[in-house]
This record gives C-alpha cells, structure tokens and sequence, in this order.
C-alpha cells in the first residue's frame, strides 16, 4: 500500500465537543473518521486511527499515534457549531502547503 495517514476523529468519551438537535460531535466525527478511512484504504493508502470507538483520547495521545507511527499525514476531523444560523461552510487548516487541503476539500 501507499502512505500511511493517521484519521482522527475528534473528541470521545467525556468530550461530547459541539451539542444540538440531539447530536453530539463526538459521535458525528467517530463516523465521518472511520468511513474517511475506509476510502483512503480504497484509494491505496494506509491508515491508523486515533480512535474506533467512543473513548477520550488527550490530545498529547493522538500526537503520540502518529508521531510513533511515522504518519505522513494526520487528518483530525470536527464539526465546527455556532448559533448563527447563516454561517456555513467547511474549513481544512494544513501545517505546509500541498494538495492534501485541496482533495479534502
């Protein structure tokens, strides 16, 4: 296979992160993760997770994750909530420029 990514779902556990009409990020980001994941590995790449299930994982622990596994990547998926109900949109913030932030987009 190809590089390997490290997919992050934000939150878990006892960090439900943003709440409303009884969804909470947390469980949103657990199943976006596994089902980007699952599409990198269609796409040739390699994958390691932060988290599959609903655990809390510090954030010093999902650096560790990728960092001991030598990811070329880590993507860390939210879902961002504001109580402006015209704000909408997606943001994908990137550490160095590639076309990474484009694919995702």
């Amino acid at each position: 296979m190809g590089r390997l990514i490290c997919v992050d779902a934000g939150h878990g556990g006892t960090a439900l992160g943003a709440c409303g009409n009884g969804l909470k990020e947390k469980d949103i980001t657990l199943k976006m993760a596994l089902k980007v994941g699952k599409l990198l590995n269609e796409c040739g790449f390699d994958v390691v997770y932060t988290r599959t299930k609903d655990i809390y994982v510090s954030l010093s622990e999902r650096c560790r994750i990728a960092n001991s596994r030598k990811c070329d990547a880590f993507v860390s998926i939210h879902d961002n909530s504001t109580a402006n109900i015209v704000a909408n949109g997606i943001e994908t913030l990137c550490y160095t420029k590639n076309n990474l932030a484009y694919y995702i987009q």
